[in-house]
């Protein structure tokens, strides 16, 4: 018995010992827990803080792009996800605010060319009915009749070239029209554009040259290159004096070929790298018969044959070039 007790007595502190080791240990162990779950809050809280903020500022400047307030000032310069995504906020803005102004200038243009259309069309039309009236009368002799019908020929000439020009301007804004390339005597398109505009030159007494070598071909579609080298004649002769001359080149270069119309007219104003948007009326020709819809008609044209269209101011005129790929 007194055996037993020894030997309990030396094994209960020992014992007793290692157990609170591993009552400290386990103490160690849950200090280091909770310390660390309250860092990993503290951190949490620190970054879902910094997110509420960036947030907030992308938050604002949708708010001010919603409201119209100008544009959105950047507030984040670092190298990070928000400053980007503020970046294109402010890009995408931009984008939309140079839509809405482009949209605008259309809208105004489309104005201001129906209050052209009922201006021009008023006056055709209302001769009509002037002319009209008069051949209903019975007491007209033949010279008399003759100069009602000619009037009535000639307005009706006005509303259908108006009619026609629309028509093709909606076309080539929907992009109905389609361009069917054939390689072809160059000479022989543009010699129909000629013949297009001959009866207004004639009326003139214009001369209109053509320097344009015989085998000269290339890969285009004639009926609308023709019609856009005759729009350009067309503007040549209506802007141009009486008994004056037009030229019309082509040449053929490394990357292009290049067709010249050359006028003696009143020539452009400063504003020649507006005179192809559609509707567009120079300033000194305001008071000329017109729709602006030709030469934007040209542009389209020319675009759809993968070219472009260049205009110089010449001393005593104007030369205006198309440049269609070889």
């Amino acid at each position: 018995m007194k055996k037993y007790l020894y030997y309990t007595a030396g094994v209960l502190p020992a014992a007793a010992g290692v157990l609170a080791s591993i009552i400290t240990a386990d103490a160690g162990y849950l200090f280091l827990t909770v310390f660390f779950f309250c860092c990993s809050i503290s951190v949490f809280s620190g970054i879902r803080k910094k997110y509420e903020n960036d947030l907030i500022q992308i938050s604002d400047i949708l708010e001010q792009l919603i409201r119209g307030d100008g544009s959105p000032v950047i507030t984040e310069n670092a190298d990070s996800l928000v400053s980007k995504l503020q970046a294109q906020t402010v890009r995408l803005h931009a984008m939309v605010t140079k839509y809405n102004e482009k949209l605008l200038e259309e809208q105004e243009e489309v104005r201001r060319f129906l209050s052209e259309i009922a201006h021009q069309i008023r006056t055709p039309l209302t001769n009509m009915e002037t002319y009209l009236d008069l051949l209903r009368e019975q007491d007209l002799t033949k010279e008399e009749q003759n100069t009602c019908i000619c009037a009535v020929e000639q307005s009706e000439r006005k509303i259908k070239f108006l009619t026609e020009s629309f028509i093709s301007a909606s076309r080539m804004e929907h992009r109905i029209i389609q361009i069917r390339k054939e390689k072809q005597d160059l000479r022989e398109t543009i010699a129909k554009a000629i013949f297009q505009v001959r009866k207004k030159a004639l009326e003139k007494h214009m001369e209109i040259t053509l320097d344009c070598p015989a085998a000269l071909s290339l890969s285009h579609d004639r009926n609308w290159v023709s019609e856009a080298v005759a729009n350009l004649l067309d503007n040549s002769i209506k802007y141009s004096p009486a008994s004056s001359e037009i030229i019309v080149r082509a040449v053929k270069n490394e990357m292009f070929t290049q067709i010249d119309v050359r006028d003696f007219g009143m020539g452009i104003p400063d504003d020649e790298n507006q005179i192809f948007r559609r509707f567009y009326r120079g300033s000194n020709v305001k008071n000329q018969e017109g729709f602006g819809i030709g030469l934007y008609i040209t542009r389209e044209i020319v675009k759809r044959h993968e070219g472009f269209l260049k205009v110089k101011k010449e001393s005593d005129g104007t030369s205006i070039s198309i440049y269609l790929p070889c």
